[in-house]
């Protein structure tokens, strides 16, 4: 039988998840969903992510293909999740994709933000979703750091846990900060990311902005493979999956966005 792709963009908030992944010894975000769509749907479905979120990192737009046995109502079907789904998960849209979409390797890039709140006192309703540094930083360092990331390199000093002969080479396609002083917002954009990569180049910019690594430190790091000069990994709940590009030759034209 032949068996019909769809698609889901997912929003949530990471922090009572033990990641996107299904794992079985924690409530994941993927396992939740999964749990959700049989309830409704009477059959198990199974859900491909565009990427994996660490434990407590939040997504507005991660992405997810998983096929069915025959044809649906995308809208009923949406709202139906909705309405089963803990708060803290919501499903933006759910539509039919070509056959050749693939969430993950259709994808022409992802775009990542990361948040640091530096006021003395973090508002409640921010505290989930910044890092709460409460320490001056020299922004314009940040800034000029964050310039040297741009460009294909070798990334391995940010991927730690690497496994034996995995490439780790990629390209940035933008790094850049917005400074909305006391909140400092960080974008990064990459067609694929190492585990663990956005944090930790983070942690390094934050080291610059307080004036522990010197400015050029991305450079030298990069070109020297200087694996020691990376080992502040910044807090996952500073994290939100932002965005996923993909080709409009791999939607249906009704479906681009």
């Amino acid at each position: 039988m032949t068996q019909l792709k769809y698609r889901m963009i997912i929003q949530y908030d990471g922090t009572r998840y033990w990641g996107w992944q299904y794992q079985p010894h924690g409530p994941t975000v993927q396992g939740t969903l999964e749990e959700k769509m049989k309830m409704i749907l009477n059959h198990p479905v199974r859900l491909m992510g565009a990427g994996r979120t660490d434990a407590g990192v939040h997504a507005d737009y991660q992405v997810a293909h998983f096929y069915l046995p025959r044809p649906v109502d995308t809208t009923r079907l949406r709202r139906s999740l909705n309405s089963v789904l803990p708060w803290d998960i919501r499903v933006r849209v759910i539509e039919r994709v070509p056959p050749n979409f693939h969430a993950r390797f259709s994808a022409l890039w992802k775009e990542y933000v990361y948040r640091i709140y530096t006021g003395e006192v973090t508002p409640p309703h921010l505290h989930p979703y910044v890092w709460s540094l409460p320490v001056a930083l020299n922004f314009g360092a940040m800034v000029e750091a964050a310039q040297d990331l741009v460009g294909t390199y070798n990334y391995a000093p940010f991927g730690k846990g690497l496994q034996p002969g995995q490439e780790a080479v990629r390209t940035v396609l933008w790094a850049r900060w917005d400074n909305q002083h006391p909140l400092y917002v960080f974008h990064i954009a990459c067609p694929g990311f190492l585990r663990g990569m956005v944090r930790y180049v983070v942690g390094l910019l934050v080291e610059i902005g307080m004036g522990r690594k010197p400015v050029d430190a991305v450079r030298r790091i990069l070109a020297e493979q200087l694996h020691d000069w990376v080992r502040l990994k910044a807090p996952p709940q500073g994290l939100c999956l932002a965005y996923i590009a993909y080709p409009p030759d791999r939607l249906y034209p009704e479906n681009h966005r």
